[in-house]
């Protein structure tokens, strides 16, 4: 795979190492770009899953950070590692950095027509399902990122990463953060010169 290209070509290696052939392996993931992504796709399948099944009632917020915080725990062993290979795969390879982002733009939508057939409001008309929908996926990014980085409350984990469980805290607190930065206030600036 070359990092400064826009496409990625090549024999994907799990085809050679499953002994199945190309176009097998793509009947079942749609580009080459969703099989270097596969990890994220699962925890995307899962969080949507999640947040489908959630029925308790209460805040919506609430339920998209406990829904997926659950998805990442029900990731199998393993993930973790693959997930955070795949971090660092897209960081250095453009068209998967856009890939990831367009993922996450999906699922976003996809919560927000979860939110849409549950409260039976219309996402068009009502803005505040959209904003939950960007509330969860920018708490995702600075909890992924936060735990990509080893950053956490206490600081720096110089191991990086973590597992499964230290994903969902720094996700867990990212939502935790949300209400603060809501309300932070901003100090009175100079005047201009």
């Amino acid at each position: 795979m070359d990092a400064s290209s826009s496409t990625v070509s090549a024999p994907h290696p799990a085809s050679a190492h499953a002994e199945i052939g190309r176009s097998t392996l793509f009947r079942y993931d749609g580009t080459k770009e969703d099989v270097a992504m596969t990890a994220e796709g699962e925890l995307w399948d899962a969080y949507t899953a999640h947040f489908q099944a959630h029925a308790a009632p209460g805040p919506a917020l609430d339920a998209l950070r406990t829904s997926l915080a659950a998805a990442i725990m029900s990731m199998p062993d393993g993930w973790d590692q693959r997930f955070l290979r795949t971090r660092r795969l897209a960081a250095g390879t453009p068209v998967l950095h856009v890939h990831s982002i367009v993922s996450s733009m999906k699922v976003q939508q996809r919560l927000v027509e979860v939110l849409e057939a549950r409260l039976d409001i219309d996402s068009r008309e009502d803005v505040r399902l959209r904003l939950l929908g960007e509330f969860a996926l920018s708490a995702w990014r600075c909890g992924d990122r936060n735990w990509v980085a080893g950053r956490g409350p206490d600081g720096y984990d110089k191991s990086r990463g973590g597992g499964s469980k230290t994903l969902a805290r720094r996700v867990e607190e990212a939502f935790a953060a949300i209400p603060a930065s809501l309300a932070l206030d901003l100090p009175a600036s100079p005047a201009p010169q």
